[in-house]
């Protein structure tokens, strides 16, 4: 008998059974990729160029929780989002995480983050927009421990033209001034509750707009024709 692909009533994919041959035709070509009504710069280009830099940026994390394979306990800058989503396959390569501390669970892959369902942002399933993760994560005591005032000075002090571009609605306040703009800080912390609320609101768009630019940027890291595509489409010897 001819084997039946993907189109068939009844897929028959080499040597997998027709129900493996069905859970494989499931999985290839990828879905078209969503819009994102949330994020109006989700497919702009400079967005997404940003977004690769704030990718690799390491000078919003705070200090080592502890000593580990990064470095001694108590030096800063040596986490950003590439540690643990290696450069290779954007996923974790460890089965825990390892920033500035060590995390109980291992790092979701970037590659096709935009396709997951919003319980696979994260394993519990928190946040319903890609772009709300950044900002737990820059808080976090293991992953970043660091804090939204951080973040928004690094961007103010390296990246104020790039951003201003992209964010031409919510360009960036004068965060040189310190009495109004701390050096660090977040929710609980005296020198942000201090703050004016409209200071906090400005800080806050800022690290929602670094989600939204990490998020143009990982809306580019999608796979297509991988051995596993080529063998759905037909090709019984792609995975050779």
């Amino acid at each position: 008998a001819v084997a039946a692909g993907c189109d068939s009533d009844d897929p028959q994919l080499g040597i997998l059974s027709p129900q493996e041959s069905e859970i494989a035709c499931s999985m290839s070509p990828l879905p078209q990729l969503p819009a994102s009504p949330t994020n109006a710069v989700a497919d702009d280009a400079a967005a997404a160029t940003l977004g690769q830099k704030f990718y690799f940026e390491d000078d919003w994390a705070g200090p080592l929780l502890e000593d580990n394979a990064l470095g001694t306990a108590g030096t800063e800058g040596l986490v950003s989002c590439r540690v643990c989503h290696d450069t290779a396959t954007f996923a974790s390569v460890d089965p825990r995480g390892v920033g500035t501390g060590l995390h109980p669970r291992h790092a979701p892959g970037s590659v096709n983050a935009a396709l997951y369902s919003t319980a696979g942002y994260t394993w519990r399933g928190r946040f319903d927009v890609l772009w709300a993760l950044p900002r737990a994560v820059f808080e976090a005591g293991p992953i970043f421990n660091s804090s939204r005032l951080r973040v928004a000075h690094v961007v103010y002090d390296q990246y104020q033209a790039e951003y201003d571009a992209v964010f031409t609605n919510d360009t960036l306040p004068d965060l040189s001034d310190l009495d109004r703009f701390p050096a660090e800080g977040r929710p609980g912390d005296t020198a942000w509750d201090n703050m004016a609320e409209a200071d906090q609101i400005a800080v806050n768009t800022i690290v929602a707009n670094v989600g939204k630019a990490l998020e143009a940027y990982q809306r580019l890291l999608m796979t297509g024709d991988s051995a596993f595509d080529r063998f759905v489409a037909g090709d019984d010897t792609a995975p050779s």
